[in-house]
Formats: structure tokens, sequence, C-alpha cells
């Protein structure tokens, strides 16, 4: 694809493993094999296409990345998180000891 496509095509590796990382580390490794490591992988004139047009996304879990869900609590980070460090400036509705935000409606995200 990278060979035969427009030198205005843009192609963005979303990385979907990241839904569930759980540190830093993970989501530079990620990064490093996307820019650097799969560059290596490829022939040496289609590396300057490769810099040029291949961008590293990151997939998140937003409801998981803020506790907006009730997954095991010693594996994700939105559990370590503080309440200061969680999102605000929303409505929120009580669910445990977590709160859930609620959009413009009033109603909350389904799980």
């Amino acid at each position: 694809m990278l060979e035969s496509a427009s030198p205005r095509a843009r192609f963005i590796d979303g990385n979907e493993n990241a839904y569930y990382y759980t540190s830093r580390e993970q989501y530079f490794r990620a990064y490093h094999a996307i820019r650097e490591r799969a560059r290596g992988l490829l022939p040496a004139d289609l590396r300057e296409n490769y810099n040029r047009q291949v961008q590293a996304g990151q997939a998140l879990y937003v409801d998981q990345n803020f506790a907006l869900r009730q997954p095991n609590t010693e594996k994700y980070l939105s559990y370590k998180m503080t309440p200061e460090e969680r999102p605000n400036g929303s409505s929120t509705i009580p669910i445990g000891r977590f709160t859930r935000p609620t959009n413009t409606c009033g109603a909350t995200a389904s799980e």
C-alpha cells in the first residue's frame, strides 16, 4: 500500500491493543514499534515514504481509563487515580465509591 499510495495519503496505526494498557511504558513501546522498529522491516527505498506518511495513534478506552465501568480494581489505571485526576466539569451520578459523568441530556453513558 505504501509503495503505491499517493504522497498525500496518510496511514495511521491506531494500535488497538492500547485499549487495555495500564502504563506509560506500554504506550511508549507501542509508539516505538510503530515509528522505529517497523521501519527497519521495510525495503530501504520505502523508508522515506514511511517516515512521511505513517503515523502512530493510541486507542483509548475512556470508560475504562476513568473508571466509568467496574473492571478488576487491581488491573486498571483508573482505579489508581485520585478524584482530582479524573475528568471534571460535568454532572455526576454516584455509582458505588466512584461517579459517572452524565452527558448534556442528563443520561449516563451505557456500559
